[in-house]
């Protein structure tokens, strides 16, 4: 398994994603973390260790280590693009380039980033060679 494989394994566990939010604050123990078993607990603690996502500090809680702020980070940015799901689903089911074009700034003209991604991928596809028609 690759080792971006091994990260995306664990970070599609909800324990896992709970036990890393927690960890940017330090954790102690699985008290706290209740709503894990302690099993839960100290599997994905584990986990996380060994993928070199938290350390533990002298003091003996745990930590997110500049690896795994990152990944958190890229996590939260995830489900901050969840509420938009239908926004992108619009433009998906757009089939004019003009007016894809036009939805696309409607929608994101507040967040660049967005709307710049979706922009370069809308000229992409629209460059794209297209199949030629099958003969029979």
């Amino acid at each position: 398994m690759s080792d971006a494989c091994k990260y995306y394994q664990f970070l599609s566990n909800k324990a896992a994603i709970e036990l890393l939010r927690h960890a940017k604050d330090g954790i102690m123990g699985p008290e706290s973390l209740p709503q894990l078993s302690k099993k839960q607990y100290y599997d994905k603690m584990q986990r996380a260790r060994r993928l070199g996502l938290v350390f533990k500090k002298p003091d003996g809680r745990y930590y997110l280590t500049a690896f795994g702020e990152m990944l958190v980070e890229k996590v939260q940015i995830i489900a901050d693009l969840k509420p938009l799901e239908w926004q992108f689903k619009a433009i998906d089911a757009q089939k004019d380039e003009e007016i894809r074009l036009l939805l696309i700034h409607q929608l994101f003209s507040w967040d660049p980033e967005i709307e710049n991604i979706l922009t370069k991928s809308t000229k992409r596809e629209s460059q794209s060679p297209k199949s030629a028609p099958d003969v029979v």
